[in-house]
């Protein structure tokens, strides 16, 4: 590098004016290790050397910070996600509850359980439901007569009593 440069004027040739201070900065990196720069000229501070060790402690302390840092933005999601969780399960249950069929004080059980019902749950029929292509989609999947068949149209379960003589 040219002497010029480094002393923070311009070259040769320019009409640039020098940058003192970026040149104090190539000086300052450029400079061998000897703590007075060249010529003995003082004030300039000699760069820092780092040894293997102090190289490692160094980051290791960034890498332990970094990782701190990123845990704690897994338990800052992870909260607010089963934060998130609880919220929903809880409106879901008070919607089921909103849902749920109230008994009024001395309704009697006709009244009560009298519906308006879509679908129903039938359990272990005592012959194979007919037609089976329509009943076999609600099936769990067990044999016909020992199996449950869930959410079933009231409308089916209807036509079955009657094909088999109605309600006794």
């Amino acid at each position: 590098m040219d002497p010029e440069v480094i002393d923070g004027a311009a070259p040769a040739g320019t009409s640039e004016p020098g940058n003192p201070a970026a040149a104090q900065t190539n000086a300052a990196t450029t400079a061998p290790a000897t703590g007075a720069g060249e010529g003995g000229e003082e004030g300039q501070a000699a760069p820092k050397t780092f040894t293997q060790q102090e190289l490692d402690e160094i980051v290791k302390k960034r890498v332990a910070k970094a990782e701190d840092r990123a845990e704690r933005r897994v338990l800052r999601t992870l909260e607010k996600l089963t934060l998130q969780q609880s919220q929903q399960q809880t409106q879901a249950h008070q919607s089921q509850e909103e849902q749920r069929p109230t008994r009024r004080q001395g309704e009697t059980d006709d009244a009560y359980f009298s519906g308006p019902y879509t679908h129903v749950e039938v359990g272990f029929p005592s012959a194979k439901p007919e037609p089976w292509t329509d009943w076999e989609t609600y099936s769990d999947g067990g044999e016909p007569t020992e199996t449950v068949y869930g959410y079933v149209p009231v409308e089916m379960v209807t036509a079955l009593v009657e094909s088999h003589g109605g309600e006794a």
